[in-house]
């Protein structure tokens, strides 16, 4: 059994040799040929707990099944996390364990895990720093989406099947299907919210649930859904949560996005109007207040709160600096997540960007306990960074932004601090990228959100948010000819199309 990978190709020819030759044989590369004895088995892994790989510098392959034969689903690298859940099956002389790691499902030798911390839980001193997925826009790009329901045909630009389903209904498309081709030249089909027995195929095909960069992709959609972008969850910034905290794309809330109402020709001499209960436009490159609408009314500021945990990080943090989590999403549900589970190792530059991307509420809490120690002692940094500033009428009470009495700001300040913000070069650098791979414990794709970077012509930022108390609410930077605008939206519905037509009329009036 090749469970640990090694690089020897004369050990692997001898060992596939001997496979052939002797189907029963169970051996693990730089293991003994006779399975280890009962009493050489780790502490035993309790379900709901999580283990770590202990491979002696090698990756773990994750099995379909304990079977001889088994396809592997992926090899996990030294240290990386894993769910242990029910399933517990002694075959060929070893004990194997059934585990989740992201969404992939499967079986790992017991002897290669051991208890999440047992080895003093100690992130690695180096490790290959992340980088961008693609140069190209996040996810679905070369066709456009049956929003109203339908096929459309489109590529995909890297990542899981739930990244898939998550880009897509970032851009209004309720995904009930994919299909994609196989490298025979099969089609193969993945049916969200199926059980797994129906999605074997594609399992099979896509190991690891990775889709690879350029695939060519059928996607079917049910019908109009809010996009992700413009409403996201009830306690989130805009992204479905991970598969931990849904089944299926289908179970993204369906009320349709309010049809924007058409508008002419910007006149720079006309005062616009908007939906938004405040906004504010400001003339990055000036700071000038262009237009404003109730700018110095507190209200709820959702995720755009973590403009201010970003800066902080970025500040005061070093980027490279690996951090171990203490944090659960699966206990976070209905948040918008990057995805982390207890025990994970990520560097401090990967968990700002799962915070701005896909505006984890996971994310914010683990730079907060990095930075600071706790979430309180990270919170009053908050507040004293925004008096700094010369801001007197915000006061945050949590890193994230979800609702909580007190936790309050405005259109003129949060103007304020995205202009600052991105007056530093990592962070206008992680707001205006369409998707990040975070290469730490496990990898985690994670799409931007912001839905104006890609419907905007210049548009490099900046956060969207959205909570029941906030509404929908919008930072948006665009740049043009050097010159810079930001927009603030709070508690509007039509927060894209208001945005562009602030931007627009901003653009037309003499810099």
């Amino acid at each position: 059994m090749l469970m640990v990978a090694r690089r020897r190709s004369v050990t692997l020819l001898l060992l596939v040799s001997m496979l052939v030759a002797s189907p029963s044989a169970a051996l693990a590369v730089g293991s003994p040929a006779t399975p280890p004895a009962a009493s050489a088995a780790p502490a035993a892994l309790t379900p709901g707990s999580n283990a770590a790989v202990k491979a002696d510098g090698d990756c773990l392959r994750i099995r379909q099944s304990p079977a001889l034969n088994a396809t592997s689903l992926t090899c996990l690298p030294e240290g990386a996390i894993v769910e242990v859940i029910e399933g517990l099956v002694t075959a060929d002389g070893y004990t194997w364990q059934k585990v989740r790691s992201g969404s992939i499902v499967g079986w790992a030798a017991e002897q290669y895990l051991e208890p999440a911390g047992a080895t003093g839980g100690a992130c690695p001193a180096t490790a290959p720093v992340s980088r961008p997925v693609s140069a190209r826009p996040a996810g679905l790009t070369g066709g456009a989406l049956p929003v109203q329901g339908g096929f459309g045909l489109t590529v995909w630009h890297g990542g899981t099947t739930e990244d898939i389903a998550t880009t897509a209904t970032a851009g209004g498309c309720q995904l009930a299907a994919v299909w994609a081709t196989s490298p025979e030249g099969a089609f193969v089909v993945y049916i969200y919210g199926a059980p797994e027995v129906v999605n074997q195929p594609w399992a099979t095909v896509f190991a690891g649930d990775e889709v690879p960069d350029g695939t060519a992709i059928l996607v079917v959609c049910s019908g109009p859904t809010i996009s992700a972008l413009s409403s996201g969850s009830t306690q989130g910034a805009g992204s479905p949560g991970p598969a931990s905290t849904r089944t299926s794309a289908q179970q993204v809330a369906a009320t349709p996005t309010p049809t924007p109402t058409p508008t002419a020709t910007p006149n720079p001499n006309a005062t616009p109007t908007v939906a938004a209960k405040a906004a504010l436009v400001m003339d990055g490159n000036t700071g000038k207040t262009l237009f404003e609408k109730e700018s110095h009314l507190t209200l709820a500021p959702a995720s755009l709160t973590k403009m201010v945990t970003a800066i902080l990080a970025i500040e005061q943090g070093d980027l490279d600096a690996w951090v171990q989590v203490d944090v659960d999403s699966r206990q976070m549900p209905g948040s918008s997540l990057m995805g982390l589970l207890p025990g994970d190792c990520f560097q401090l530059r990967d968990l700002i960007y799962g915070l701005m991307l896909p505006s984890g509420n996971d994310a914010a809490l683990a730079i907060a306990r990095h930075i600071a120690g706790s979430d309180s002692a990270f919170v009053d940094q908050m507040n004293a960074f925004v008096t700094t500033l010369g801001l007197t009428d915000t006061h945050f009470v949590n890193p994230h932004g979800l609702d909580a009495r007190g936790h309050l700001t405005t259109a003129h300040d949060l103007a304020a601090i995205a202009r600052y913000g991105m007056s530093l070069p990592t962070f206008e650098a992680i707001v205006g990228a369409p998707q990040w791979s975070a290469k730490g414990s496990r990898t985690i794709n994670l799409p931007n959100v912001n839905g104006f970077l890609s419907s905007y012509p210049g548009a490099d930022g900046v956060k969207t948010g959205f909570t029941d108390a906030a509404g929908r609410t919008l930072v948006s930077s665009a740049t043009r000819n050097g010159r810079r605008i930001f927009v603030v939206l709070l508690n509007d519905d039509y927060r894209y199309e208001d945005a562009a037509k602030l931007t627009d009329w901003a653009f037309a009036k003499p810099g």
